[in-house]
């Protein structure tokens, strides 16, 4: 991405953008208070996305910032703004708001605020290191430090048996030495409401739970809560005290259960009125949709599935 823009006074900067997926996945960018900034391919736009990516427009979008609010609008009569997986003209961002023009997927934050779970954070020389492969670096370095004192301990004792079994209390105790915890910030969402389990969860684990999370966020985006539900699932079973997949499973889920409740009572009145194709959509909906295998609805919607396709 072509940043082009002024450099920015200090205090100025209020918001901050961020490129979650596409080619430019990574890159970030200082918004500056009562600006504008045009967003697509062309040489003239401050933002300029990857000339690859043919599904965005020369002037694609625009970005408004008029004090603590952030407004972006399409301006392109062909291809679309995206925000929440829905096409829109104009709409208003909120801190943490998310939207996609082509194949690349922005989030917008204040600026100063730390990154969320699972962004990608700049380092002092431009390139992204993420928040748990600091921590394991980290996490050596105090270990690496522990065992060189340890030693040194061990070259300055004099022999003798009093010597002998202080040495062997000092090795056995390495326990002792300080231990690293990797904590992820706080979402900005409501919480949970799920206890804490306390479980030990190994810094693999927090990574698969972490790209579970991001894939959950991608398919809750595109609208298809579903998948999100899955891969959010999947984040929890790899770390269960995760606070964002929490969350965001249980919200989900909620919705996905209403929209599994809608087109239950869809199926059932078209099916009432005889309108048994439109049935039959709403029903094999239900079907696909249903996490429940043994829930009423699932088992209703099968059956009558079954009686209409089978007339």
């Amino acid at each position: 991405m072509n940043m082009q823009y002024a450099d920015n006074p200090a205090g100025k900067a209020i918001f901050r953008l961020i490129v979650l997926q596409g080619l430019d996945r990574g890159e970030k960018m200082d918004l500056e208070t009562d600006r504008e900034y045009l967003v697509g391919r062309s040489e003239e736009c401050d933002i300029r996305i990857d000339l690859s990516d043919k599904t965005v427009s020369r002037k694609h979008a625009r970005l408004k910032i008029k004090g603590n609010q952030i407004i972006i609008e399409n301006l392109s009569t062909t291809n679309p703004v995206l925000v929440k997986g829905k096409p829109v003209q104009k709409s208003a961002l909120k801190d943490k708001g998310q939207f996609r023009i082509g194949e690349s997927l922005f989030a917008v934050e204040k600026a100063g605020k730390p990154t969320k779970t699972g962004a990608p954070t700049a380092s002092g020389n431009g390139r992204n290191i993420p928040p748990l492969r600091i921590a394991l670096i980290a996490a050596l370095v105090i270990i690496f430090a522990g065992l060189f004192f340890l030693i040194m301990t061990d070259s300055d004792q004099p022999e003798g048996p009093d010597t002998d079994m202080g040495m062997n209390m000092t090795k056995s105790s390495p326990a002792e030495l300080p231990v690293t915890e990797t904590t992820l910030p706080d979402s900005d969402l409501p919480d949970s409401g799920l206890p804490a389990t306390g479980l030990s969860v190994s810094s693999e684990d927090m990574k698969n739970a972490d790209q579970h999370f991001r894939q959950g966020m991608f398919f809750y985006d595109t609208g298809n809560i579903s998948r999100a539900v899955e891969e959010w699932n999947r984040a929890v079973i790899f770390y269960p005290d995760h606070p964002d997949a929490q969350t965001w499973f249980l919200r989900a889920e909620r919705e996905l259960e209403e929209k599994i409740k809608t087109h239950y009572q869809n199926g059932m009145l078209h099916y009432k009125y005889m309108r048994y194709s439109d049935a039959a959509h709403e029903f094999r909906l239900v079907v696909e949709l249903s996490r429940n295998k043994n829930s009423d609805q699932y088992i209703n919607s099968l059956k009558s599935l079954n009686e209409i396709e089978g007339r």
